[in-house]
Order: structure tokens, then sequence, then C-alpha cells
């Protein structure tokens, strides 16, 4: 009868805190792995859709007329489009 006390605590103790603990420590060490795993991965490229927005610096006279291909003064639509492609 006693040998029977003796499992019956032995099993508490496995149900009650040996369980638990390992549970919660394998589930630590999984989360650092893959934690550890995604901060030595360069980050993942991402592909822009919609609307954009840019800031371009032109230094000149803004003009409606065609470029003038003799003078580099003036900014034009052509040759804003040039300096965006």
């Amino acid at each position: 009868m006693k040998d029977r006390a003796i499992l019956w605590v032995f099993l508490a103790f496995i149900l009650g805190f040996a369980l638990p603990v390992c549970s919660c420590v394998g589930t630590g060490l999984l989360m650092l792995g893959t934690l550890s795993r995604l901060a030595g991965e360069p980050a993942p490229t991402t592909v822009g859709f919609g609307d954009a927005v840019a800031v371009v610096r032109l230094d000149g006279t803004i003009t409606s007329g065609p470029e003038d291909y003799f003078s580099t003064q003036g900014i034009t639509p052509e040759r804003v489009a040039g300096l965006l492609e």
C-alpha cells in the first residue's frame, strides 16, 4: 500500500510541476530559436503599389516652352521628365 502512495506522489509531481515547467521552457526555447533566425535574415523587400510622392529639387527658372538644348538655364517639363528617367 505504501508503494502505491509513492506512485501517486510521483505521478502528481510529474503532472502538476514537471509537465507545465517543461512545456513553458520548450515554448520559450522555440520562440528564442525562431526570433534569432528572423533577426539574422535581411528584411524582405516590399513592392510599392498605389500613389507615390517624391520631392525633386530643380534649380532654375521654370518655363513652359520647349526645351532649349543650347541653354542650361530653365526648367521645362521635358527636362524634368528626362531627369526622372
